[in-house]
Order: C-alpha cells, then structure tokens, then sequence
C-alpha cells in the first residue's frame, strides 16, 4: 500500500486482530433522518465556506477574532507546536 508510506505509524485495531491501514476509520452514528437535518442545517455551509484554497476562506471572514501579542510577537493564549 502506498499511502502506508505517508502514516507509518497507523494500525487498525479490531477485538480480534490488527493491521497496518492508511484507510480512514468511519462508521455512520446518526440516523438517515438527522444526517439529513445535520446536512440541511449547516453542514453543507459549513463545508462550502471552510478554507477552500488559494486563499479562499469564507468562514473566517465571517467570524470576528482579535488577538493580543506579547512583547516578542507571540499570540496570548495560543498553544506552542502543532
């Protein structure tokens, strides 16, 4: 698999084995009905709005967000790393 090169450290666990997988864990926790309603209530704009590339990024635009450095030009509150 060539994407196990990307993530060589992920593993997929099961009750019963493990194994060396790139895939993506997913398993549908909401009903038909309220994924319907997650999607038409805000997902979907959402998803059209988050950083899209190139620059482009409607959500933050939207949402006012003011930040205080300290004296070396560090953001306040803002965890170091990541």
């Amino acid at each position: 698999m060539g994407s196990d090169r990307l993530h060589p450290d992920t593993v997929q666990l099961t009750l019963h084995s493990y194994r060396k997988s790139s895939e993506q864990a997913r398993r549908h926790i909401l009903c038909s009905l309220c994924e319907q309603r997650l999607n038409e209530n805000g997902e979907r704009w959402v998803l059209h709005n988050c950083y899209r590339g190139r620059g482009r990024f409607r959500l933050r635009v939207c949402i006012p967000v003011k930040v205080n450095f300290d004296s070396g030009g560090k953001p306040n509150g803002v965890p170091e790393g990541r």
